[in-house]
């Protein structure tokens, strides 16, 4: 069987080489194209009373969701050494 596009998923909160590493092995065994991707959303839980700073909490979560996620698009584009071979979706 050939493979044409490999896709892995990565965790948000999880060390993600290990799995990236493997998947670009695979891919580059089968000459396939590489797809990364990792999608999350904030959890936001907001006592009563709290309405005034609420916004401010969300917006913070959001920023740390970013900033992760560009970690992990900065980390998987180092392993695959910037390959046309291998996108990244967030």
């Amino acid at each position: 069987m050939a493979f044409r596009t490999i896709m892995v998923q990565l965790d948000i909160d999880a060390i993600a080489a290990p799995r990236v590493a493997l998947a670009w092995e695979l891919a580059q065994t089968h000459d396939a194209d590489l797809i990364a991707f990792c999608a999350a959303e904030g959890h936001f839980v907001m006592p009563r009373g709290m309405e005034d700073g609420a916004a401010q909490a969300i917006w913070c979560q959001v920023d740390e969701i970013e900033g992760r996620l560009n970690c992990l698009k900065e980390e998987f584009l180092c392993t695959v050494n910037g390959s046309d071979r291998a996108s990244w979706r967030a």
